[in-house]
């Protein structure tokens, strides 16, 4: 009750309100959001930007929940963070008593390409929104072939080997190192088209119920 009241003392003041029967729902995520997850409400993005933002995080959000990994928070607020504006963000935390596998880091990985497939489908261009996926892609299947040997041509010929970073290897290492991450990387991007094409009209849902509520929760 505390912290529910002082959610709506909060909003109140942000949002200039005097009497409390005008507080919205709105008001209240605007005033808890940053409490949660960092992130704050933005209006200075144009229409357009905001959808591309809502069908960016609808996207990953839809991919995440058909492959089973859980979902717990879309919203379409922003936040600074590492020195970079980052607007939208989508919440997936496994449970502490699950042990992560293989196949999870493989979902998590097509996962990632969530919000770009969604975007291209929906007819919007790239954007430098898109780094941080694509760092995350780089770095989960870098992660994949070098600590957790499932690059298939290094398997072949060396086995289990893992790629330290402080390790210096041979030419052909590095080739099939590279060959690897990069067929990982296309086959993740395939999985995730074929998913978000089937499921495109889902998508637009999950954008627009954020587009009206800013911020969806899930258990």
């Amino acid at each position: 009750d505390d912290a529910y009241a002082k959610a709506v003392e909060n909003a109140s003041f942000k949002h200039k309100l005097k009497k409390k029967p005008v507080l919205k729902e709105k008001h209240l995520v605007d005033a808890i959001m940053p409490h949660l997850t960092g992130f704050f409400s933005d209006d200075s993005l144009t229409d357009n930007q905001k959808r591309i933002v809502e069908i960016h995080e609808a996207g990953h959000a839809y991919l995440g929940l058909v492959l089973g990994l859980p979902v717990q928070v879309v919203t379409d607020h922003r936040s600074i963070g590492s020195g970079m504006l980052s607007h939208g963000l989508t919440i997936s935390i496994m449970p502490d008593d699950k042990l992560t596998t293989i196949e999870d880091f493989q979902k998590r990985l097509i996962t990632c390409y969530g919000g770009m497939v969604a975007e291209k489908l929906c007819g919007f261009v790239e954007n430098t929104g898109m780094r941080g996926d694509m760092e995350n892609i780089n770095k989960i299947s870098h992660s994949l072939v070098n600590r957790l040997a499932q690059g298939k041509k290094l398997r072949a010929k060396y086995g289990s080997l893992l790629l330290e970073d402080k390790n210096s290897y041979s030419a052909e290492v590095l080739r099939l190192r590279d060959r690897d991450v990069a067929s990982i990387i296309k086959h993740a991007e395939s999985e995730a088209i074929k998913i978000a094409k089937d499921g495109l009209s889902k998508i637009k849902k999950i954008a627009d119920r954020l587009h009206q509520k800013k911020i969806i929760f899930q258990r």
